[in-house]
């Protein structure tokens, strides 16, 4: 475990990185935070370092869709911890200042956790298919369809597409190095690459399962970046990956 992520005093920011990797924050508040990890360091190796776990998620187990019912009660108490929050004012959610020190990321998850935190960790536990330690059953759903992407070097890849949501799947691709992260990118047929929140590095096999978090309706092209940890706001580099939706 690193000395930042067992100490949060170094930049109180660090906080949010678990939040930012899950896509749980809002926009506004999501690019704040992109742009603080263009200057601060430790945070980036949270990102990175929490990326890598969170990468590992969809194939922790066979996927499986969960049933509509299942999703609406974990998401009817997400909602009602999320009021009950509210009500108790701004600093509910707050750990007591003894406490402190003793804040950790994994495994005890001792920190506190915001709602859409909260809402954005089950809904991720849900796409593995394990709530709880239970397997959820698939009950169909919106026709999947895969769609081969071109790619660069080795890599291979391609996306499954269910209604709005897609998936990345990639093989054969290099791991970045340190402070490099490969990011999403969306063409809506206009020639325009559009920044998304979805963030991700290879296992050392060189293999990845990405959960899109953006909806890719109206998406003509999906695309796949090298860029700085933290992600960009533009492309600096030509895609290694790249999927054609229309």
């Amino acid at each position: 475990m690193s000395r930042f992520r067992a100490d949060f005093s170094e930049c109180p920011r660090g906080l949010d990185a678990g939040a930012y990797v899950l896509s749980a924050l809002a926009s506004q508040e999501a690019a704040d935070y992109a742009a603080h990890l263009e200057e601060c360091g430790n945070c980036r190796s949270e990102v990175y370092d929490l990326r890598a776990v969170v990468d590992t998620l969809p194939i922790a187990a066979p996927q499986s869709a969960a049933p509509p019912a299942l999703k609406g009660r974990l998401m009817a108490i997400v909602n009602a911890e999320a009021e009950l929050l509210r009500a108790a004012g701004p600093e509910a959610d707050a750990a007591p200042a003894s406490r402190a020190s003793r804040r950790r990321w994994l495994p005890s998850f001792s920190m506190p956790m915001r709602p859409a935190f909260v809402g954005a960790l089950a809904c991720g536990l849900l796409g593995v298919g394990v709530v709880g330690g239970i397997a959820v059953e698939s009950t169909g759903g919106p026709e999947t369809r895969t769609v081969v992407a071109q790619t660069t070097g080795k890599a291979k890849a391609q996306l499954e597409v269910t209604g709005d949501k897609a998936s990345l799947r990639v093989t054969g691709a290099p791991s970045l190095k340190e402070g490099r992260i490969y990011q999403v990118w969306f063409d809506r047929g206009d020639g325009q690459k559009r920044p998304t929140h979805t963030l991700f590095n290879v296992r050392s096999d060189g293999r990845a399962t990405v959960a899109i978090d953006e909806s890719v309706e109206g998406v003509a092209q999906i695309l796949v970046t090298e860029e700085d940890s933290g992600g960009s706001l533009a492309p600096s580099s030509d895609p290694v990956i790249s999927a054609d939706l229309a």
